[in-house]
């Protein structure tokens, strides 16, 4: 059974479960980002963009790129704490409210 105490954390992290899907989607971010980079690589090539203005907006698009990246470790790290937390506070319900630290 699960420490009462905790009740709202545990409603809060759940009713995250499934709900990484949608625009926030770092997957269909990460997509969108390889088209704009190949339609710029085609751009340059075909000469309809300067490769001045080309490697700018390349350096804008790595700037998004690692917005995404960022954000989507930092998200891993809080889910993993999260499962970290319930799993230390169901240890200490199975060893009768002992934690190993103690």
């Amino acid at each position: 059974m699960h420490d009462p105490d905790h009740e709202q954390d545990r409603r809060r992290r759940a009713s995250k479960g499934g709900k990484r899907g949608g625009r926030g989607r770092p997957t269909a971010e990460l997509g969108r980002l390889k088209e704009r980079f190949e339609t710029l690589a085609y751009a340059v090539l075909s000469g309809k963009i300067e490769r001045a203005d080309a490697a700018v907006a390349g350096q804008l698009l790595n700037g998004a790129r690692a917005c995404v990246r960022d954000g989507l470790a930092a998200r891993e790290q809080e889910e993993l704490a999260a499962r970290l937390e319930d799993l230390e506070e169901l240890l200490e319900q199975q060893n009768g409210g002992y934690s190993r630290g103690a």
